[in-house]
């Protein structure tokens, strides 16, 4: 039977399977069908029989989707999405609602995010969320439904989907004015190789994908995520870096950058790839044409299309890493900007330069501790973050005492561990004070870090109006300092207290400005920050499709940085905005991508969130085993790990789950005691 002829066989068998594979359980697909289970049962087994695969391992009434059957319930998926997308492009002339792409790769990233922003001017109801994750992983969420389409340099072959060339842009290697081969007369191919690069690399694998010449070794000393930090890196004359040369362009013709002699690199071809149906390809051909048109005007003109790589002149940026305090400069920029497996391999350097030499001190001990404890913290990584505090507080001085203490009370705060961040930030406030006697610059850092940890924790134990006080504190600190990180800190942290007080305007104000410093220093993780804020304020003013226009901009900025724990917070929201939208299909599809991510970087709250919001969406379906299940993870990931928000937030998923199967002593118990949990009590 040919493929035609089998679909219409069995058609109408497939609304029986799609229940069935979504509850993995009879009676629960029987009662939202009402069909009895045994016809359910007669059905599927017709289904396999017809397609002569079994899509189902059975124990007793509950049955487990094998592979063949997550094949088929996955092209069902897509074909949903792409009737879905084919009635809107009915019912409209434009694009519009939400459109799911990833940009794979430097290339992709600097023309698509661009893109993505003209068309959204071009039409106010589209919403583009941007990802970007590799090709292999991106390639698998478009079969699953996921993903709408995927840009790329890697051409996928694959019966199942459409893969269109979109052009290809020429690459050279390239150094900056402080370079030594900047001013060379003379530069062999040899002479290039002997120095270090800067690469570009996958977020899953970390594999360099520059278009570097295969087969030839080099020496690469730092592997980034993000384009601009690659040519901003090349602009400073640390490193070289392989650039497209559209990208290069301007700077050569400022002399800010140099195309060295060099063998002649392979080409970077750009690809996108989406479902293989003709409504799915209709759905997004508006978004592929203008990614296209982006990169023919870029290599066209390219002193006009740098695309968001735009570097910060050489003379504001630190001087070549020859000594081991500007690797740890560079690595305190790499951090502001997101690259934190950069950033601590620019401050491992610099630690071991320093044991190499002989001069390393307990001092310095006592800085790499903390240096590496805040690239832990923003991964999310908060037990190896506190472990390392703990390690560099017996060589600190004062003022790294006060700071060490603190982010160990910043780590616990985010756990939920509130008794012992108390005890953590009482120490931190007396070596702040010790610093503050001893080093005016010292003390007011090591004070504003402080005040910081404590306003978090009077923030997170609900003592809304004390938090305020001590980020007010903490701002006034900081500018005392100079620190324009810090300040920008400062500043979105009181802003977000504000926003939870209530005071809208005077969070919009303080957000703005946030923003405002945040774009001065390129501190695109802040920037996505500040957006998700926004988006909470916009939900709160019942203002949603703004709440969805925030959260695509964040999404945005995350695009490059390669951060999983953000976009996990980024794509939680938005599934709680799409699940108060009654979108429970476009919740469920950030609540996935949000616990993929957690998941990657072992963010357990995020995890645990975006576990409820897809118990949540199965009990509005009344899906409850699958619920069940989802509950289950998240309450195990709370016990062991979370906060006592989301703690509380599991036992009443499982109070839910026992009210809707009407075992009302059960639910009463887990009520009681997720209102013990959030009381303490």
């Amino acid at each position: 039977m040919d493929r035609r002829r089998l679909l219409f066989t069995i058609w109408n068998w497939l609304p029986a399977f799609q229940a069935v594979a979504e509850a993995e359980h009879l009676p629960t697909a029987s009662a939202r069908l009402r069909l009895t289970p045994s016809a359910l049962s007669r059905t599927i087994t017709m289904l396999e029989d017809r397609v002569g695969r079994k899509l189902f391992a059975r124990q007793g009434r509950a049955l487990a989707l094998n592979a063949h059957g997550r094949r088929l319930l996955s092209g069902m998926t897509s074909a949903h999405a792409a009737l879905s997308a084919s009635l809107a492009a009915l019912s409209s002339g434009e694009l519009e609602g939400p459109v799911y792409v990833c940009a794979c790769g430097p290339l992709a990233q600097v023309l698509v995010v661009p893109a993505m922003r003209d068309l959204q001017m071009q039409s106010a109801k589209l919403v583009p969320y941007v990802y970007g994750y590799d090709v292999a992983e991106a390639t698998d969420l478009v079969r699953g439904g996921q993903l709408d389409v995927v840009f790329g340099s890697v051409r996928v072959e694959a019966s199942d989907l459409s893969t269109t060339f979109l052009g290809e842009t020429s690459n050279g290697v390239y150094c900056g004015t402080r370079h030594p081969l900047f001013s060379s007369a003379v530069v062999r191919t040899e002479d290039v190789l002997q120095h270090p690069f800067v690469a570009s690399c996958s977020p899953t694998d970390g594999k360099p994908n520059d278009s570097f010449l295969p087969g030839v070794d080099r020496r690469v000393d730092l592997y980034v995520h993000q384009g601009h930090v690659m040519l901003e890196l090349c602009v400073a004359g640390h490193v070289l870096a392989v650039l497209p040369d559209f990208v290069a362009e301007r700077h050569v013709e400022e002399r800010t950058l140099r195309r060295l002699p060099f063998p002649t690199l392979p080409s970077s071809p750009l690809f996108a790839t989406c479902a293989v149906s003709e409504a799915q390809q209709e759905r997004v051909r508006s978004v592929i044409d203008r990614v296209g048109r982006a990169l023919a005007e870029a290599v066209a003109r390219p002193e006009a299309h740098a695309g968001n790589l735009v570097a910060t002149p050489p003379s504001d940026r630190a001087p070549r890493p020859e000594g081991d305090d500007d690797w740890l400069k560079m690595g305190d920029d790499l951090l502001r900007h997101g690259e934190y497996a950069a950033a601590r391999r620019a401050y491992d350097t610099a630690y071991r330069a320093r044991r190499k030499s002989g001069s390393a001190s307990t001092t310095d001990d006592a800085r790499y501790a903390l240096a590496t404890a805040r690239v832990l913290t923003q991964q999310g990584r908060y037990p190896d973050a506190e472990e390392a505090c703990l390690r560099g507080l017996a060589q600190a001085d004062a003022a790294i005492s006060a700071a060490l203490e603190a982010t160990v009370s910043l780590t616990r705060c985010y756990r939920g561990d509130f008794d012992r961040a108390r005890e953590s930030l009482e120490r931190a406030r007396g070596h702040a004070v010790a610093a503050t006697v001893r080093s005016d610059h010292d003390g007011a850092w090591a004070l504003a870090l402080v005040l910081r940890a404590e306003g978090n924790l009077l923030l997170e134990t609900d003592r809304v109006h004390q938090a305020i006080a001590a980020y007010e504190k903490c701002l006034m600190t900081c500018e005392s300092s100079g620190d324009l990180w810090e300040q920008s800190i400062a500043l979105f942290n009181l802003g977000d207290a504000h926003a939870v007080a209530g005071d809208v305007e005077r969070a919009t104000q303080l957000l703005d400005d946030a923003c405002r410093r945040k774009r001065e220093i390129d501190d695109r993780w802040g920037q996505a920050h500040v957006h998700l804020v926004r988006a909470r304020i916009s939900l709160g003013r019942e203002d949603r499709d703004s709440a969805l226009v925030e959260l695509s901009a964040g999404l945005q900025l995350a695009t490059e940085l390669a951060d999983p724990k953000l976009t996990a917070a980024l794509n939680n929201f938005l599934g709680e905005t799409r699940f108060l939208l009654g979108e429970h299909g476009e919740a469920q599809r950030a609540f996935r991508f949000a616990l993929r991510d957690a998941e990657r970087c072992d963010a357990r709250v995020d995890a645990v969130r975006a576990l409820l919001g897809l118990c949540f969406v199965q009990l509005r379906r009344d899906e409850v085993t699958s619920a069940q299940g989802y509950a289950d993870r998240a309450h195990v990931l709370a016990t062991q790990g979370g906060t006592r928000p989301e703690l509380a937030r599991s036992l009443f998923a499982l109070g839910e789950i026992a009210a809707a199967r009407k075992r009302s002593s059960e639910a009463a118990s887990f009520y009681r005691a997720a209102f013990e949990t959030v009381t303490g009590g």
